[in-house]
């Protein structure tokens, strides 16, 4: 079945934010959408409705059970335990939509988000759960014009879960739409029609309105078209890769790549926070003309780079994805591989659907990112977003990493570099140079404790260093991922795992640093998350000796890679 997936949607004027939330998932042969609605009054009935979709949306893909009504009901009832302590006054209306190739429908809905079949014209197949029809039948537009309508009589409710209500059809096609009362309560059918064409309401008082447009073409090769207008509240999710470690290829699914939003969309929020990292390093450096930080999607095998004689550094969006993409696997991956060590185990075993095998698929991801272009982003994954408490360790790490990455580019401008090298040899030293004025820069001025016993803990100021040597190290353990796509030629650079050694040691950080800890992981979880490393005796289980066992790898990893 060919599927083509719109999702429309528009903030109201009576709370700070969208409550309107959707997702779609599908695993082999099936197709799972929904949409819900937060209820207006409560503060965070938004968060409510957004946690409910991703619930829903995240289980879909990872279960092997087969598809039945009550599943999803039972599946529901979990959700709702799971939310009510966070949610304790949660409110929102929810319709869900499972179609099969075969075209067997079956629609759950609680609360007023309906289910219409638009062919010019939208017949509504299902009724809201209001107090406006709840003794007796009324047409939708009598129920629209009714002011009880607002007063639910069945919802997603945090305080008791209700059964959804349940409609099934044996074969369906064509353009169906999922709708919340803002789209049908609110608009007359013209006004319908426009928002359907893309057209917004100008309405000064008005709910959130937002429909998931669906277009089945049932007798057709499995295909998913998205476009969610770059939307922040449109979940989706892929089946996740069957094998690990392999590539995030989806299967026996097309997710049509134009339809997807650039990734200058996708990263939305995101540029603000990496030009002020710029501007911060640009106001450090004292150089007579400030350079400039210049975003671009255009297709280059330098992902990050600058131009000396124009005082300009550009930055690739595909670059920012790949970097991005990495830190979320560091945020993952760490916390396992610390685990697994605490543990006394010599390697990772992933738990299928666990965080730690999330953050492994994220390295595979970050590695297609910076191949030439014709990857786009892997919808398996979760999307960037600053406000998700999901996102918001790797987040840490990546603006951290990116900053390492920008200083090296401003300091190829400050030490009056060439634009382009004349010798390989003169290449290398440039990128050393950078890789110092970079590192300087990150440390600013913060030193170890040589006298702190080990154990003991730390200082501030110290604990900020680790932090500081956290984003040099990632910073240069990205460039290892690139340079392992061989993009480039890498005699014009000095091997990374000399270079990461470099600048760790430049930080002169204890032997039991945290910083080393996690660098460490991170690049055993890259190279060979699986396979056993050597533990070494408690006299010299050291971070440090970590970090070295993990550069002598990296180094043979390259060299390897290069034959």
């Amino acid at each position: 079945m060919k599927i083509e997936a719109r999702w429309l949607s528009q903030k109201g004027t009576r709370t700070d934010d969208n409550r309107d939330h959707a997702g779609i998932a599908w695993r082999h042969g099936e197709f799972l959408a929904i949409v819900a609605d937060g209820a207006t009054n409560g503060s965070n009935n938004g968060g409510y409705a957004r946690a409910i979709v991703e619930a829903v949306i995240d289980w879909f893909p990872a279960t092997d059970d087969a598809w039945r009504h009550e599943l999803m009901q039972a599946r529901l009832r979990e959700i709702h335990q799971a939310l009510r302590k966070s949610f304790p006054r949660g409110s929102a209306s929810i319709i869900l939509f499972h179609v099969r190739d075969t075209g067997s429908l079956t629609v759950l809905h609680s609360g007023d988000c309906l289910l219409g079949r638009h062919d010019g014209h939208v017949h509504w197949q299902v009724t809201p759960h209001t107090l406006a029809n709840a003794l007796a039948d009324m047409p939708l537009d009598a129920i629209a014009k009714s002011p009880t309508r607002h007063l639910l009589t069945q919802s997603f409710r945090s305080r008791e879960f209700m059964v959804p209500d349940v409609l099934a059809q044996k074969k369906v096609s064509g353009t169906l739409l999922l709708a919340t009362d803002g789209f049908w309560a609110e608009l007359t059918e013209s006004e319908q029609e426009v928002f359907l064409g893309g057209g917004q309401s100008a309405a000064p008082e008005r709910d959130d309105r937002s429909v998931l447009q669906l277009s089945l073409s049932t007798g057709e090769p499995t295909e998913i078209l998205l476009d969610d207008g770059g939307s922040t509240n449109f979940y989706v999710r892929t089946p996740a890769p069957q094998k690990l470690p392999r590539s995030s290829v989806m299967e026996d699914v097309t997710f049509a790549g134009d339809k997807l939003p650039n990734f200058s969309d996708l990263f939305i929020g995101y540029e603000a926070r990496i030009q002020a990292i710029f501007d911060r390093i640009v106001a450090a450096s004292s150089v007579n003309f400030p350079p400039q930080l210049e975003f671009t999607e255009e297709d280059s095998s330098m992902l990050f780079k600058c131009k000396p004689s124009e005082a300009s550094v550009t930055a690739d969006w595909h670059g920012i994805a790949s970097l991005w993409a990495m830190s979320q696997g560091v945020g993952r991956l760490c916390a396992a591989m610390f685990n697994a060590r605490r543990s006394g185990q010599a390697r990772l075993d992933f738990v299928e659907g666990s965080e730690a095998e999330l953050g492994y698929h994220f390295i595979d991801e970050a590695r297609a990112l910076v191949k030439p272009r014709g990857h786009r982003w892997n919808t398996y994954f979760p999307k960037p977003d600053l406000g998700s408490d999901r996102l918001i360790a790797g987040d840490v790490f990546f603006f951290r990493a990116i900053e390492w990455i920008l200083a090296h580019e401003v300091g190829h401008i400050v030490s009056g570099h060439d634009d382009r090298a004349w010798t390989a040899q003169q290449s290398r030293d440039e990128e050393r140079e950078a890789d110092r004025f970079a590192t300087c820069y990150v440390i600013g001025g913060l030193a170890a404790n040589p006298g702190r016993q080990p154990r003991e803990r730390p200082s501030q100021d110290e604990i900020e260093l680790e932090r500081r040597a956290i984003a040099a190290g990632l910073g240069l353990v990205w460039v290892a991922i690139y340079e392992d796509t061989r993009t480039q030629d890498t005699d014009m650079y000095p091997a990374v795992a000399a270079r990461i050694d470099d600048a760790i040691t430049g930080f002169g950080l204890a032997d039991d640093s945290a910083a080393l800890e996690i660098l460490s992981d991170f690049i055993k979880a890259w190279i060979d998350p699986e396979g056993q490393w050597p533990v070494a005796p408690p006299s010299d289980a050291t971070a440090r000796s970590a970090m070295d066992e993990a550069c002598a790898r990296l180094y043979d990893h390259a060299r390897e890679a290069r034959q």
